[in-house]
């Protein structure tokens, strides 16, 4: 599945998940390394994407 991050660091990248690849809690698709959790929301943006939206973690 193609998911888009949204605000936080990484703004704008698209990354490719499976289903199983889901890392923690909440739906969370992608932690950086400065503290943002990107998680995924029920959301699809103009091409198709799941959107994931960041939080400080």
């Amino acid at each position: 599945m193609k998911i888009f991050l949204m605000y936080g660091p990484e703004h704008g990248r698209t990354i490719n998940v499976e289903a199983d690849q889901y890392c923690g809690d909440f739906w969370e698709v992608r932690r950086t390394l400065c503290g943002f959790s990107y998680q995924l929301t029920d959301r699809k943006d103009d091409e198709g994407r799941r959107i994931a939206v960041a939080y400080r973690a």
